[in-house]
């Protein structure tokens, strides 16, 4: 950790080992009926994460403003056996390689700041069982706020480019006549638009 007046950084490095982890798995009792699609909870025996973590936050002339952070993570879940099939000895699931968030602040005024964010992730598994992933995300935020007193007005608009990014994976037969067992995605919000206003108590 560093820290001056207007300058600071925080590293963490990590290393955590599990013993019989606990995984979310999940079945499809009767492929003609997606409703006896269910989760249960099965251990593997053993798993482990490693990684850092760097955050840094600054401002400059009291008008430029920078809050950074990046995550790096590696991840192992041993072998395990469901219903006679064999997954696991490769990454966890939803831990994608790296993370990382970028925000810049501008002061155009005494009290209007402007804001644009930059904040992504690698690709990641949806589960521990199949090898279906979700692409690499990249996203842009971006805000205007201006402060009177104790009140705050901000203007907001969160992915402007209104990217199309995975969030979530299943798989499972859905679809009649033949139930095909295939893979279905939850995607995350659109560009969003949204005033918010503060009060300081």
């Amino acid at each position: 950790e560093y820290s001056s007046e207007n300058f600071n950084l925080n590293l963490s490095i990590f290393y955590i080992f599990r013993k019989n982890p606990q995984l979310r798995v999940f079945y499809q009792y009767d492929i003609s009926n997606p409703n006896s699609f269910d989760y249960a909870v099965f251990n593997s025996k053993y798993g482990q994460n490693n990684g850092l973590e760097l955050d840094i936050n600054g401002s400059f002339n009291n008008k430029f403003f920078i809050n950074a952070s990046i995550g790096y993570l590696q991840t192992y879940i041993s072998e395990f056996i469901y219903n006679d099939v064999v997954y696991g000895d490769r990454e966890q699931a939803h831990a994608p390689n790296y993370t990382y968030h970028l925000s810049l602040g501008y002061k155009l005024f005494e009290n209007i700041l402007y804001t644009l964010s930059f904040h992504g992730m690698d690709s990641f598994y949806f589960d521990d069982q199949n090898d279906h992933q979700s692409s690499k995300r990249n996203l842009v935020d971006t805000s205007i706020e201006h402060k009177h007193n104790l009140f705050s007005l901000r203007f907001w608009s969160k992915n402007i480019f209104n990217s199309k990014y995975e969030t979530r994976g299943y798989t499972f037969g859905l679809e009649p006549p033949s139930y095909e067992v295939k893979d279905y995605k939850a995607y995350g919000p659109p560009q969003t638009l949204g005033i918010t206003f503060g009060y300081d108590i």
